[in-house]
């Protein structure tokens, strides 16, 4: 039984959208499930809308456990087949419902386990390892809950079209990873608003599974009329960001990548894919030798790479350090020693504070005046091209509405960090909602950041949006 409460007015309500708020976000869902032993199937309903028979309550959640990862566990067990003709759901914590009956199944000794014996029983059992069961329970399972599936889909419809109502549908895309969750959105959306012609966007990550790749284009061919593009940075793979930054963890998270995954997921990786795990191993292995850890094997096979934080001994996390000093015959003015020489990208960074004025300062001294559109000076900046040094003198604190001179310091070196630390990620031209910001990576392999300055509206989201300033300071801060 699915349940929805609104916690901000503590009513129970019978969809997911409190009529009071107007919105699902102080709602939290209650879900109960129970087993009709009549029909040896999970029921949504305490009384079975078939049979009639009153069923237990057993999980809050339940998940089908299909014939290939069934075939799996009983190997693992010892008895392969021993439940090919069962009700099988895996539900939390590593339990199993079969014909109603919860089984615990520990995962602590996979590390024991002889992976090459495990395959070679799968390549043998495989083509004798029957969907017949598996059919039976998912029909009957469809059967017994079809008024509360039927109700999911049409409250997810109805959602759609509300959100979407007065939006054509040249504005909307579907993100489209290729995973289960995504197909069943791309349907929604599709039988929704009754157009196949939404765009997808399918975001390769450049280290997608084979079998994410073959559905994709299986898609494409089953749905001709809808178009997919495929969004890819060709200039930044996965490995070679491995290799800059080290890989992402639990706590410094970069991508969707396997820190979080589960010491089963590892082992299916094993199981499945052999080669792809032992690459990434190997990876993981030569990271723990770089940052020099002692035995990087153990650091890894424990899994403690997965609680790394920030980017110490990470030599890319050096860019991250903005050195100054207050000057001392000036007020309000600093001097920064920069990591990167000063050029002409450098004053592209401060144009969301106002415009850039190379004519009232002196040349000869590199001095560039950054002006408010009211003609109010904010900054005067001093730096010749081509030298690591930098003077910034604030001119006028209330930068991007600082109150402070030391916030309007601090709004300074977040783009200071950006110029040091821009790695074309190009997460700040996503956040810019006009379009002002470009960044590419130049025949000469220099990174150009720019500001369009008659797109940019000084709104200063790009200064902001991100700690510090740039997305990867926050990943590489190091810790002490």
């Amino acid at each position: 039984m699915l349940k929805y409460k609104c916690k901000l007015h503590n009513i129970w309500l019978k969809e997911s959208t409190c009529p009071e708020c107007g919105s699902r976000e102080h709602v939290e869902v209650q879900n109960d499930i129970f087993w009709c032993a009549h029909c040896n199937v999970p029921t949504y309903e305490k009384v079975c809308p078939i049979c009639g028979e009153t069923g237990k309550r057993v999980a809050t959640d339940l998940r089908p456990v299909f014939p290939e990862k069934r075939l799996l566990l009983e190997i693992i067990l010892g008895t392969p087949f021993s439940y090919v003709d069962s009700s099988v759901w895996s539900t939390s914590g590593n339990y199993y419902l079969i014909d109603g009956k919860l089984i615990r199944f520990s995962i602590k000794n996979l590390e024991t386990l002889d992976i090459e014996e495990i395959q070679r029983q799968l390549r043998g059992l495989e083509s004798k390892n029957s969907r017949a069961g598996f059919e039976k329970y998912k029909n009957k399972f469809i059967e017994c809950n079809q008024s509360r599936l039927n109700a999911i889909d049409e409250e997810a419809l109805r959602y759609i079209r509300e959100v979407t109502d007065g939006v054509d549908g040249k504005n909307m895309f579907v993100s489209f990873s290729g995973g289960k969750d995504s197909a069943v959105t791309s349907d929604l959306v599709m039988r929704a608003l009754g157009n196949p012609r939404i765009l997808h966007i399918f975001g390769d990550t450049t280290l997608e599974f084979p079998e994410t790749e073959k559905y994709v284009e299986q898609f494409k061919k089953e749905h001709p009329g809808t178009p997919l593009l495929s969004s890819r940075n060709k200039e930044k793979k996965f490995e070679e960001l491995c290799e800059l930054i080290g890989p992402p963890s639990r706590v410094m998270r970069w991508c969707w990548c396997c820190p979080n995954n589960s010491a089963w997921s590892e082992f299916l990786s094993k199981i499945y894919m052999p080669e792809q795990y032992a690459h990434w191993h190997n990876l993981l292995v030569s990271f723990a030798e770089k940052i020099g850890k002692p035995d990087a094997e153990e650091y890894i096979a424990t899994g403690k790479w997965k609680a790394r934080q920030g980017g110490n001994k990470v030599e890319y996390s050096k860019k991250s350090v903005i050195s100054f000093t207050p000057c001392a015959v000036e007020e309000q003015a600093f001097n920064y020693d920069l990591q990167r020489p000063v050029s002409e990208e450098l004053y592209q960074l401060f144009q969301p504070f106002g415009y850039l004025d190379f004519n009232m300062g002196n040349s000869r001294l590199g001095e560039v005046y950054v002006v408010r559109a009211d003609g109010k000076l904010m900054l005067k900046l001093q730096g010749r091209i081509g030298s690591s040094h930098l003077k910034v003198t604030i001119l006028n604190h209330q930068l991007d509405g600082a109150k402070t001179v030391s916030a309007a310091e601090e709004k300074i070196k977040c783009q200071l960090t950006k110029y040091q630390m821009c790695m074309e990620c190009r997460a700040c031209e996503g956040i810019c909602k006009y379009g002002a910001i470009k960044i590419e990576l130049k025949d000469n392999n220099q990174i150009s950041y720019h500001i369009d300055s008659d797109k940019c509206i000084r709104c200063g989201h790009c200064v902001n949006h991100f700690v510090s300033g740039c997305y990867m300071r926050k990943v590489l801060a190091t810790k002490y």
